[in-house]
């Protein structure tokens, strides 16, 4: 939060004293009257204070950072405008935060000056981010007696002696690593002192030597690891039981294995049936498995790491090893890759927990009906034989007949399902009949003539037109026009 710096104030203070001035009440002051005093303005810690050590930059830049934090408000930021190195170390007394912004800040050489680069009072809290580097080159690089949370930054102590880079210590110190890098090349990268400081790490790595680890705790201390890199196997001797996570990832150089997702070796998993596959342990980065089974039974299936990891089995001794990845380094010992071999038992489902399809109606034969049955677990489709047998009664005659399911080995229990004999549906008799014409009538019995003498003609009529067809219409009219005329000639001729 941009927060006014002390020359804008003094700059604003002037302007409102002018303003109060041009304001105030028009009057003839007398010779005798006393001018008033201006107003006095405390001088005020800015909430952004910059540190430039050529003094050059915003108004509120300060050549050391002692100088800033002194100036610097509670809840205040400091940020480096320029690498930094201290003659002595820097005291937090508030509650700050420190923006490297990519610079370096470095500490002193001599103990005189401070035992480390930054000490955190009790009671008080430093936030440390911006992608830059605290340097300790005398015993610490922090000292965290108040609370410490490290970001994006990165911790080195580059010095001799066995003293870690990160000291916790008192009843409430902390430290939080939460993305930052802490190297130390000659000690642990963080030791808790005493009991009940803590240590959580959220993200991050670390990497001591590997005389001395990347942490030490006391029993009383408390180490919460839920993720980050650690260049040290991981022991439960760490802290107290309870703390250790069940999934840590940890690093170590060229000559070491890298480890990540790193999670307990699998262990048997027992099973239901449910028509599918199943393998006798949780599926998880880092390993296959293999050797399943679909039926209730005893099964060994196994566990092999994936390409690029093996078994980790340094785990304090444990004999659930992690599963590490590994990527280089010369510890060849360390890489088993023999598979894990897992004993488990499937058990049988409830016939209950089966979906059974609607049987349709079956049409009557006169013979035993025995329709397909359709079964399904889970989605999967169960298979009749193997995983339940069926036995069918009335089953012949027009009613409804019974099939009873009777688990399997892979199923328990029974069931009745029902589906209906129906007749054939009659056919539709063909009760009329067309004549030549196309006049449609009833059909004639055998031997009886279908036409009347009326009608009998020794014409043969498949020759005469059809009705309804417009030629055969045109052909009668002209038949009949000559038929008249044949009748008024003879009618002629008689006179």
């Amino acid at each position: 939060m941009n927060v006014m710096n002390l020359g804008t104030k003094r700059a604003v203070t002037a302007g409102l004293v002018l303003a109060l001035g041009v304001l105030a009440p028009v009057g003839v002051a007398s010779a005798d009257q006393e001018a008033p005093d201006e107003p006095i303005v405390a001088p005020q810690s800015a909430s952004h204070v910059y540190v430039n050590t050529a003094g050059a930059g915003e108004p509120d830049t300060y050549t050391t950072v002692q100088e800033a934090l002194q100036n610097v408000s509670d809840d205040g930021i400091i940020e480096l405008a320029s690498d930094v190195t201290m003659d002595q170390g820097l005291y937090v007394e508030k509650d700050v935060s420190l923006n490297l912004a990519g610079h370096s800040l470095v500490g002193p050489t001599n103990a005189a000056y401070s035992h480390a680069a930054i000490q955190v009072s009790e009671g008080h809290s430093l936030t440390i981010d911006g992608g830059g580097t605290v340097t300790g080159r005398h015993e610490h690089a922090i000292i965290a007696i108040g609370s410490v949370t490290l970001g994006d930054c990165t911790i080195n102590r580059d010095c001799e002696g066995s003293y870690p880079a990160i000291m916790v210590t008192g009843s409430a110190g902390a430290a939080v690593i939460d993305g930052a890098t802490i190297v130390n090349t000659n000690g642990p990268a963080v030791k808790l002192i005493t009991d009940g400081c803590t240590l959580g790490v959220l993200d991050g790595y670390l990497e001591g030597s590997s005389e001395y680890g990347d942490v030490i705790a006391p029993e009383g201390a408390s180490v919460s690891v839920s993720g980050g890199i650690f260049s040290q196997p991981v022991k439960g001797a760490w802290c107290t039981e309870g703390y250790l996570p069940r999934m840590v990832t940890y690093d170590v150089a060229d000559d070491g294995y890298t480890v990540g997702a790193a999670t307990a070796r699998p262990t048997a998993v027992n099973r239901t049936f449910t028509g599918a596959e199943q393998f006798g342990a949780d599926a998880s980065e880092g390993y296959t498995l293999s050797a399943g089974a679909r039926d209730a039974g005893t099964h060994v299936s196994y566990a092999s790491p994936a390409d690029g990891y093996a078994w980790e089995e340094s785990l304090d001794g444990e004999s659930d090893a992690l599963v590490a990845q590994l990527e280089g380094g010369d510890s060849e010992s360390r890489k088993n890759t023999a598979p894990v071999e897992l004993t488990w038992t499937m058990s049988p489902a409830s016939m209950g927990d089966v979906v059974f399809a609607a049987i349709p109606d079956q049409t009557y034969t006169g013979s035993v009906i025995e329709p397909a049955v359709t079964a399904t677990l889970d989605g999967n489709a169960l298979t009749a034989g193997t995983d339940y047998e069926l036995t069918y009664a009335d089953n012949v005659e027009l009613g409804t007949a019974t099939v009873t399911v009777k688990g399997k080995g892979n199923l328990e229990g029974s069931t009745e399902l029902t589906f209906k004999i129906v007749a054939a549906p009659a056919e539709t008799p063909t009760d009329a009949s067309t004549d030549a014409t196309g006049t449609t009538g009833t059909a004639a019995s055998s031997g009886t003539s279908s036409t009347t003498a009326a009608t009998s003609s020794a014409a043969d009529k498949s020759q005469l037109p059809q009705t309804g067809d417009a030629g055969a219409v045109a052909a009668l009219s002209q038949l009949a026009i000559a038929g008249l005329g044949a009748v008024f000639a003879g009618r002629k001729m008689r006179r």
